[in-house]
């Protein structure tokens, strides 16, 4: 649905690994198997083409630039 909204952007895949998510998951079970940056890039692939990668942090952060 975000890239119905905005054709062409920005988005930034964070890792399960990152300290923000491990917070967000700490208290629940952990159902996302598929929450993977190789799935990530699969399904934003399908629906728009990655123009440009960034990695911008130690935790595998990394921003997706794409457009359809």
């Amino acid at each position: 649905w975000l890239v119905d909204m905005a054709p062409t952007g920005v988005i930034e895949f964070v890792p399960k690994n990152d300290e923000m998510v491990k917070s967000l998951l700490a208290l629940r079970v952990d159902i996302f198997v598929d929450y993977t940056l190789k799935d990530f890039e699969k399904y934003l692939g399908t629906r728009a083409k990655i123009i440009k990668t960034e990695k911008v942090s130690k935790s595998g952060r990394t921003l997706y630039w794409y457009k359809t």
